[in-house]
């Protein structure tokens, strides 16, 4: 994340709390995770289909890939923001 987006909004007098949640990208991870598991879900109905292979969707494997993409989008989205929104504004746009 570059620190000047988060720089702008706050230069502008928006405090950090309503600086971090519009950056957070949870809902991108967890739109990844459910097409994820929703072609997950097809290929494993697809390939008995066609090839006569057995195959099993785990309700434990889907639940797992929720945490997954949920934790991904926590660590790589919330944890940045909350770095770049604790720098001084004048700081986050001088390295442009």
């Amino acid at each position: 994340m570059n620190d000047t987006n988060v720089g702008q909004p706050r230069n502008a007098g928006i405090a950090n709390e309503h600086a971090i949640p519009r950056m957070i990208p949870i809902v991108l991870s967890l739109t990844g995770g459910t097409i994820g598991i929703i072609l997950g879900i097809a290929f494993s109905l697809a390939i008995p289909a066609f090839l006569g292979w057995p195959t099993l969707v785990s309700f434990m494997a889907i639940v797992g890939s929720v945490i997954f993409s949920a934790a991904v989008g926590i660590f790589f989205g919330y944890y940045p923001a909350r770095k770049a929104a604790a720098l001084d504004p004048i700081e986050a746009l001088r390295y442009e």
